[in-house]
């Protein structure tokens, strides 16, 4: 917990929504944890997907921007939306082929 009660993100958390996001804001990180914690949000998968972003366009969000990706994400608003899929309805089980 923080000094402040919050719960504590972990390692990776950390990692993903700190340096993999270029971002040194403490407190967004706590706060894109929370947020991902109160959406039913992976926060490796969150982190990751908003640096893939970032990566894309060539410039990685800013703290205030990663926690409003993070509610889009979870909102599945806008790009967003294609962001966040159900994996159960995209996986495939894969087909045995039997030898002739």
């Amino acid at each position: 917990m923080t000094a402040c009660g919050r719960p504590m993100p972990e390692y990776e958390t950390l990692s993903h929504f700190g340096a993999l996001n270029a971002n040194s804001d403490p407190e967004s990180i706590v706060k894109a944890n929370l947020l991902c914690n109160n959406m039913g949000l992976d926060t490796i998968t969150t982190a990751a997907t908003i640096a893939a972003y970032g990566e894309a366009r060539g410039r990685f969000c800013s703290p205030d921007e990663i926690l409003d990706m993070v509610r889009k994400i979870a909102s599945r608003e806008g790009r967003a939306m294609l962001w966040r899929r159900d994996r159960n309805a995209t996986a495939r089980p894969s087909e045995s082929r039997s030898s002739p």
